[in-house]
């Protein structure tokens, strides 16, 4: 058992626990009274339509090829210039910023240039299936994406809190911090690069993670399992996908909680059949977790 002030921390993270708890089970009800949870009977794709392998491969190699390879890559260059000129002096963070916004655009950029050279058909129907029954033009899927935030956001607090607590209890481990949040506030004393945190968090990072994950991976696993297990894969993969050394424990609760939101992200995506449902969810979620580190950071 830590030594720490147990009874405050334990109280907080219970009381925590209650309050969006009984919102998560009253707003889930109420959502699976209304049939939310119901998913249609689609049919699935045939053999010649179907994802390949190599499909998946190749869009996670163009994402891990732009933010692991050419972005490093450019950052080293732009390092080495400045200490030519100035070797006590490190680059401006405002220079790495757009380094990583052209890294996301690349990748953006990348994907376009592949999806051309794919079947047509198949990549609209990842972006959007109109033969679903009750399908609705884009703006409704993406609306729906952000009401699905009021039924995700108190389970996924719920959720975590509760892994939070089991962390401190067996290990100790206590207001650890997230890499997103760390980067998130350090950008604070740069306009510029908050100006790329923003858009990395808010839309770069929403679009590409739905588009790699619920678009291929889970359109992937469906073909290969069905739906409801490609759901539950394609959500332990995003969770994974999301770990950090730097975290140390704090990765359990970083998985287990971001475990339950991208089966949120992946139910979405497959009622409404819509790529724009699960980025609005996304996008959604990000915001209103950066609102509150720039707004209430203490808390």
């Amino acid at each position: 058992m830590p030594e720490t002030p147990a009874k405050d921390v334990y109280g907080d993270y219970i009381e925590v626990i209650l309050i969006f708890g009984v919102i998560a089970v009253v707003f889930n009800w109420y959502a699976w009274s209304k049939r939310f949870f119901v998913l249609s009977c689609s049919p699935l794709p045939s053999q010649r339509q179907a994802l390949k392998f190599k499909a998946i491969a190749s869009v996670f190699l163009i994402y891990l090829g732009a933010t692991m390879i050419l972005a490093p890559v450019l950052a080293r260059l732009v390092a080495s210039f400045y200490s030519l000129h100035n070797p006590s002096i490190p680059p401006p963070l405002a220079t790495m910023g757009w380094i990583q916004m052209a890294a996301l655009l690349t990748t953006l950029f990348l994907f376009y240039l592949y999806c051309k050279t794919q079947d047509s058909s198949m990549i609209k129907k990842i972006w959007k299936d109109k033969s679903l029954p009750g399908s609705l033009p884009i703006p409704f899927d993406f609306a729906q994406g952000v009401l699905t935030w009021l039924i995700s956001f108190p389970v996924v607090i719920a959720i975590g809190q509760i892994a939070d607590l089991l962390l401190y209890y067996f290990f100790g481990v206590f207001n650890y911090e997230q890499v997103a949040v760390r980067y998130l506030k350090m950008t604070l004393s740069s306009p510029p690069m908050l100006i790329v945190a923003l858009f990395t968090i808010l839309i770069a990072a929403p679009v590409i993670e739905e588009f790699l994950f619920r678009g291929f991976l889970q359109t992937y696993f469906k073909h290969h399992l069905g739906k409801i297990p490609a759901i539950f894969l394609a959500g332990l993969c995003f969770a994974l996908f999301h770990l950090a050394p730097s975290q140390g424990l704090g990765n359990i609760s970083l998985i287990v909680s971001l475990f339950a939101f991208s089966c949120y992200l992946g139910f979405i995506y497959e009622k409404r059949g819509s790529l724009f449902a699960s980025i609005g969810l996304h996008m959604t979620f990000n915001a209103v977790s950066t609102f509150r580190i720039l707004f209430f950071p203490e808390s």
